[in-house]
């Protein structure tokens, strides 16, 4: 397959209508304008944006309205195993005439198939078993998906009751009570990406990753050029350059603090026993809670700003829990014993958003781990030719991968990363 960096070859595309007709490959190529897939770590299932140059009454001839199966599978440059997506189609997002009225613009919105089934159902139920049998029990019954669920372990919790929740709902709703075996932050996200479903922690995800070998991602000015233009290249690593790079807000001391990235008191009240109970956590910059590999060069929390600031107490949190008498588990509340690491390793996480665009990368997705070496703006006169602030592990938590129809496919992945630390995190 001679194909270049920025393009693909689609395998197999088709959309089933509702009275059972396949239209694929090339029959449906003439209509095929482009295709925008999202993936992101906050969000429980895929989506994407199908654009259709219809010049044939495509939507009227098939009564395109909705619950639709779309199928797409694509190979990219560099990458032997193809990227497969399944889709319903969910709603006509845009059916806009072109000027000559030779043939209409068509966006449809595109979902994964257990959203329809999210949206017409509702789970009332209690649980009084492992979590993972919990999730495995909701994909099965409510959502009725045959798609790989990966569930982080955790420790034992009481019983839970659904009270009338949608499958996802019902699910991050399990996600908030939920703490982790391994983890304090416990900060835990539910989502999916071509590989199934996930409900595990930042931490978690990281280390499977690194397990897996990241992708190590440069910049080099010569070989970008190329890329960008469309020109052929015979650089061996031009499928591993990113541009576009942009860094937004690397750091929010102002949310950092109302959020608890700094300070919170956490208040629980025993309603059996009439008590309370007070515990405080104080992220100083040595808590090795979020990572920082820079020796206190360029800590995440400095110590001028921690000295001056912890006093005033800046996130304060009540939970009128008690023990649940329907459980022998001794421990009266795990979201006692957590929720302020959470919540500062969730602000601290979220602070910083990076900005790149990558060839199109079929390995890449919501989760994935990848390497930047960012140069330095003053290499010429130092030793260093990486930034030691910016360069190093970052997790993919939002990818979209874009194809645009054409003689050769055109193919683009475009990835917002966040970092748990600060340094040159090699792992």
């Amino acid at each position: 397959m001679n194909i270049r960096p920025s393009q693909c070859f689609i395998n197999k595309i088709s959309i089933k209508t509702q009275s059972g007709e396949v239209n694929q490959d090339s029959n449906f190529h003439e209509f095929f304008g482009s295709l925008d897939v999202y993936e992101n770590i906050f969000s429980s299932f895929i989506t994407a944006d199908l654009v259709l140059l219809d010049g044939a009454s495509f939507i009227e001839k098939y009564n395109i309205s909705g619950n639709e199966d779309f199928e797409i599978e694509f190979t990219g440059y560099g990458f032997e195993d193809p990227l497969k997506y399944t889709f319903k189609v969910v709603e006509l997002v845009t059916n806009l005439p072109a000027p000559n009225l030779r043939f209409k613009n068509v966006v449809l919105r595109l979902a994964s198939k257990e959203f329809l089934v999210d949206c017409s159902t509702s789970i009332a139920q209690s649980y009084d078993v492992g979590t993972k049998d919990i999730i495995n029990n909701i994909f099965k019954t409510y959502l009725k998906s045959d798609k790989p669920v990966y569930v982080e372990a955790v420790k034992s919790i009481p019983v839970i009751v659904i009270p009338y929740l949608s499958p996802f709902k019902a699910i991050d709703f399990i996600r908030q009570r939920i703490v982790s075996e391994k983890y304090r932050s416990s900060s835990f996200l539910f989502y999916e990406n071509a590989s199934g479903f996930n409900l595990a922690t930042v931490e978690g995800i990281v280390e499977n990753e690194v397990k897996k070998g990241p992708q190590r991602f440069f910049q080099s000015e010569s070989i970008s050029d190329n890329i960008k233009s469309g020109s052929t290249s015979t650089d061996i690593d031009a499928m591993h350059l990113f541009f576009n790079y942009t860094v937004q807000s690397s750091f929010n001391l102002g949310a950092s603090f109302r959020n608890g990235g700094l300070r919170t008191n956490v208040t629980q009240y025993d309603l059996t026993k009439k008590e309370y109970s007070t515990r405080v956590f104080l992220n100083n910059p040595d808590n090795r809670l979020f990572v920082d590999t820079t020796k206190n060069a360029n800590p995440v929390i400095s110590k001028k700003v921690y000295s001056e600031y912890v006093v005033n107490g800046n996130k304060a949190v009540f939970l009128p829990f008690s023990k649940y008498k329907d459980t022998d588990n001794p421990t009266s509340n795990f979201i006692y014993d957590t929720v302020a690491e959470r919540m500062c390793f969730s602000s601290l996480f979220t602070q910083e958003q990076t900005y790149i665009d990558v060839p199109g990368n079929t390995k890449l997705g919501a989760g994935s781990l990848i390497y930047l070496k960012v140069p330095r703006y003053d290499a010429l006169n130092s030793k260093q030719e990486s930034n030691q602030m910016d360069s190093g592990y970052y997790l993919v938590t939002a990818c979209k991968h874009s194809i645009t129809n054409g003689d050769t496919a055109k193919y683009d992945t475009h990835l917002e990363l966040m970092r748990f630390g600060r340094g040159d995190l090699e792992v």
